[in-house]
């Protein structure tokens, strides 16, 4: 699949379907992964959010993986860190680490 972007994202999408990654965390984060490496934006954005949000997995630092920068860049990715509470404990701590900034009073920017 590695030579074929469309299939692969096919592959992915298919398996995000499966009951056992409606229903494991750490698979849907695994799935995001590969979502991002073949650049389907909406597959890892969907598999984050059922990942952390929806089933709560830890640890976090998938967040950050370089597979999923290019989902970084979409507003959706800034909507999912606002419901993990990751904003507000950065405004409030003022540690913003290595991948995000502060863009005036109420808002971010992902620079990684």
């Amino acid at each position: 699949m590695l030579g074929d972007a469309p299939a692969a994202r096919a592959l992915i999408r298919a398996a995000l379907d499966e009951p056992i990654a409606r229903n494991d965390g750490n698979l849907a984060i695994r799935l995001s992964y590969l979502a991002g490496v073949f650049g389907d934006v909406e597959a890892a954005l969907a598999a984050v959010r059922r990942g952390y949000v929806e089933m709560s997995f830890w640890p976090m630092r998938g967040l950050w993986s370089p597979e999923l920068r290019e989902a970084r860049q979409d507003p959706r990715f800034k909507d999912i860190v606002r419901e993990l509470g990751i904003y507000d404990y950065w405004r409030a701590s003022g540690n913003w680490g290595d991948f995000a900034r502060p863009v005036g009073d109420d808002d971010f920017e992902f620079i990684r």
